[in-house]
C-alpha cells in the first residue's frame, strides 16, 4: 500500500516535458494556507504550554517544471492545478528544559480537511475530491 499524505509528489506525478533541449521532470507540490487563530494555556508557572487552535484553509495542489537554472527557464503549457478550501484544527504540548525558560521541546498535531477541484492532477481524477491530511512534528525553540 502506497503513503499518500506526503507534502511533496503526494499526486505521484511521474511526467517529463520534451523541451527541445532536453527531458524535465515535472513534480507537483501541495501548499496549505491556514487562517485561524491559536490559544495557549501556561501551567507550573509557564513551564508547560498547552495549546490549541484552527480556522479556515486554502488548498492548492500544482504541477510544476524543474528549472534548469534560475537564468533560463522554461514554460510548462501542460502544468495543471487544482484548489479549494477547507478547515484546520491542531493541538500542542511544549516544556521548557531548563529553569530560566530558554530551551523548550514540544509536539503539534495538525489536521487539514476540505474539497478541491479542478484539472486532473498525477493520480488525483478532474472531479471535486476531499481532502485529508494529518501533520504530526516535533519542536525545539529557544527564547531570550
Amino acid at each position: 500500500m502506497r503513503e499518500s499524505t506526503r507534502l511533496f509528489g503526494a499526486a505521484d506525478v511521474e511526467d517529463y516535458l520534451n523541451t527541445g533541449a532536453g527531458f524535465l521532470k515535472i513534480r507537483d507540490r501541495e501548499v496549505f494556507v491556514p487562517l485561524g487563530g491559536r490559544a495557549i494555556l501556561p501551567l507550573a508557572r509557564g513551564r508547560f504550554l498547552f495549546g490549541g487552535g484552527g480556522g479556515v484553509a486554502y488548498m492548492r495542489y500544482a504541477e510544476v517544471l524543474r528549472q534548469p537554472s534560475e537564468y533560463f527557464r522554461f514554460d510548462c503549457p501542460v502544468c495543471t492545478s487544482r484548489s479549494g478550501w477547507g478547515w484546520y484544527a491542531l493541538a500542542s504540548a511544549t516544556g521548557f528544559l531548563d529553569r530560566d525558560q530558554h530551551f523548550r521541546i514540544g509536539v503539534t498535531s495538525r489536521v487539514f480537511r476540505g474539497h478541491t477541484e479542478g484539472e486532473p492532477l498525477g493520480t488525483v481524477p478532474g472531479v471535486r475530491t476531499r481532502d485529508h491530511w494529518v501533520n504530526v512534528y516535533g519542536e525545539f525553540g529557544f527564547s531570550f
